[in-house]
């Protein structure tokens, strides 16, 4: 009987690497592809070590450079967001609209059905839909960055790596490749610099009430809830508010950067189930602890949907996501475009709004 065959996206990295030869002790027949986004060196040192990978586990490598999609897609699209004061999340990004999409294109060119990444997460069916489940090793879950993918990837994607955890594959790496990763870090890829060129020019901090507190280099450089690197007197402070048109950063208190209501653009939402009032879990940010939220409005023909949590949500910031879960299951998610504070505990129908 013939084997399965399947593509796997490499990259130079313990993860894929594992995750090519777990493929292998399956039974498939494996493909692999790498997908040059950055160049330089240490792109160029992350093909060597794909090579030595694939050389000793007897499978093929395909490279395909796609600096100038990366470039477009990803790089621009991340500065646009900074120069409109969000925070975008580029790899959440990267995944839903080149990575993935360029490993299907590349596997139905070959006539290959399936895919496989190094990431930790799982994939699977309930009740004949496709999903996306946290892996078991909870530290290295990656579910949250790609929360957006949907059913069309899913079905036709294997994560190898789902129940292992990090030590596992680590020893693994050791034993099945040794010395080949030594020294290198977990993650090789770098998808975007804040630093915008063409950008310059100091703009002033702020508080809630307009007092100056100092200068800065630039607006662009903040993110929301960012404590460190202000340098400011009397702190702590948090960036509360970013304020492009007049390259202003406000700061506030921690609990001036705490919301209790997040509004959501851009939803992705998995099956038909009645998910408003529904008792959930979200994740505004890759390893964030996960909140208690209900949906209290869901639009799917707008794609938006605004959910409420008791406790409050510690520095939601507009551009990045908001991931829901049904236990381990991702069931939706969105990119926060507002985010409300409560006033006071004592009323809960008071709220401070933060405007996208």
């Amino acid at each position: 009987m013939p084997q399965p065959t399947i593509l796997i996206g490499i990259s130079g990295g313990l993860d894929s690497a594992v995750s090519a030869l777990l493929l292998q002790r399956r039974g498939f027949a494996v493909t692999a592809l790498m997908l040059a986004m950055h160049g330089g060196k240490k792109e160029k040192e992350s093909y060597h070590r794909a090579r030595s990978v694939c050389t000793q586990l007897g499978i093929p490598l395909w490279y395909h450079d796609i600096r100038d999609k990366f470039h477009t897609r990803i790089k621009q699209y991340s500065q646009q967001e900074l120069l409109m004061g969000r925070t975008p999340n580029p790899c959440i990004r990267c995944n839903e609209t080149i990575k993935f999409r360029r490993l299907l294109s590349f596997a139905r060119y070959r006539g290959i059905g399936t895919i496989a990444t190094g990431h930790y997460a799982c994939t699977g069916r309930q009740q004949g839909r496709a999903g996306l489940w946290k892996a078991a090793d909870r530290r290295k879950d990656q579910s949250y960055v790609l929360y957006r993918l949907g059913p069309f990837v899913l079905t036709r994607a294997i994560l190898p790596l789902c129940r292992y955890t990090k030590e596992e594959v680590e020893q693994l790496g050791k034993e099945s490749f040794p010395g080949l990763f030594e020294g290198i870090p977990s993650s090789q890829d770098l998808c975007f610099s804040r630093h915008i060129h063409g950008t310059a020019g100091s703009g002033d901090f702020r508080d809630k009430q307009g007092r100056l507190l100092g200068r800065h280099g630039g607006f662009f450089q903040f993110t929301i809830g960012q404590r460190k690197g202000l340098g400011l007197p009397d702190g702590p402070w948090y960036v509360t508010d970013i304020h492009p048109a007049t390259n202003t950063v406000v700061v506030g208190s921690r609990e001036e950067v705490s919301a209790h209501r997040i509004l959501c653009r851009d939803a992705v939402v998995y099956g038909t189930n009645h998910l408003e009032g529904a008792e959930l879990s979200a994740l505004i940010r890759y390893r964030a602890r996960p909140v208690t939220v209900r949906i209290e409005e869901l639009h799917r023909e707008d794609r938006r949907f605004t959910v409420h949590a008791d406790e409050p949500f510690t520095a939601p910031t507009p551009g990045q996501s908001l991931v829901l879960y049904d236990g381990t299951m991702v069931v939706g998610g969105g990119i926060i475009a507002n985010t409300e504070r409560r006033m006071s505990a004592d009323d809960s129908t008071e709220y401070e709004g933060t405007p996208d």
